[in-house]
């Protein structure tokens, strides 16, 4: 079978990318770093590559298991903290390089202003999605017998279904913490729109004001 590999693109506003997602023998994992529970872009892009998706607030996770860490920054440290570490980076808000780790940001590593729906197969074509079924590690290549094999059968299903409400249970935040999440994500993007405008202000004037005044001192000078 072929491997499969996602294709992540920037979404309006955004930046950087797009960059190829695919599993490998280290990288296993799609972390859903979002303020709790598993973002659609996370689980879109874990489907598609028929991996785990994992609520990175909830459980902890290496980067050297990361495939691709979804965030929500707006423009703090976080952004930078995993291209850092080498992990490629999709932010769901639409913001550009910037933070005290700007510099290990690229295009290669880092998109921004992502949605479901700019998350496809490399090659276009429709994906053939398969729910992720985490493997026994105490599993023994040894003949099982048909009735052994519908129990085991059972308790896969039972398992599937308990860590099902898990999740459900994970995603219904208490709803204090919910409201200073979205308060949080909120001031986080005006914050970084601000943070955005002074940047470009700022570049504005050393690129074209400051030369231009120091042009017109020197014709003065003559």
């Amino acid at each position: 079978m072929a491997e499969k590999v996602v294709k992540v693109s920037k979404g309006k506003g955004g930046w950087g990318g797009p960059f190829l997602l695919q599993e490998t023998e280290t990288l296993k994992i799609v972390a859903s770093i979002t303020g709790g529970g598993i973002h659609p872009v996370a689980k879109k892009i874990a489907d598609y590559l028929g991996v785990q998706a994992v609520d990175g607030f909830s459980t902890k996770v290496e980067p050297s298991q990361m495939i691709c860490a979804v965030i929500d920054c707006g423009g703090t440290a976080r952004c930078g903290v995993y291209p850092k570490f080498g992990v490629k980076t999709v932010d769901i808000i639409a913001t550009s390089p910037s933070g005290p780790l700007i510099k290990f940001m690229n295009e290669e590593n880092f998109c921004s202003g992502v949605t479901v729906n700019d998350v496809a197969m490399a090659d276009g074509s429709a994906p053939v999605v398969v729910p992720f079924v985490a493997p026994a590690s105490d599993a023994k290549k040894v003949e099982v017998k048909p009735e052994v094999k519908k129990e085991a059968v059972t308790k896969v299903v039972e398992k599937k279904k308990e860590e099902a409400k898990k999740e459900m249970a994970n995603n219904k935040q208490n709803p204090f913490v919910k409201a200073i999440s979205s308060i949080g994500r909120a001031v986080g993007g005006v914050v970084g729109v601000f943070y955005q405008a002074g940047r470009e202000s700022i570049d504005i004037v050393i690129k074209n004001v400051l030369p231009f005044m120091a042009f017109i001192s020197m014709m003065i000078g003559l």
